[in-house]
């Protein structure tokens, strides 16, 4: 429906404002999701590290890589930040 229009079910935002809101709120659907995931396999990662220590093995290359993982995370986080910065900011 056209914006404005004052037809049931249309919306009241200027052209184009309602796809963006919800177009943004998918965005921050999706940085949770992806920080859930990341927080799973992190954890699995230093399960991981855990059996190889109690089995004497070298563990530097995973540790690294849970380093590297942890670094992925922060930046999933504050880009979800700031999604809900520009949320809260605009009102949506």
């Amino acid at each position: 429906m056209v914006s404005g229009s004052g037809k049931p079910g249309a919306c009241q935002d200027p052209a184009g404002f309602c796809l963006l809101r919800n177009l943004k709120h998918l965005h921050l659907a999706c940085a949770d999701q992806q920080i859930a995931e990341c927080e799973q396999r992190i954890s699995c990662l230093l399960d991981k590290i855990e059996q190889k220590k109690a089995d004497e093995k070298d563990t530097k290359f995973l540790e690294k890589l849970a380093q590297l993982m942890f670094e992925c995370l922060d930046h999933w986080r504050v880009h979800r930040q700031a999604i809900m910065e520009d949320i809260t900011q605009r009102g949506d």
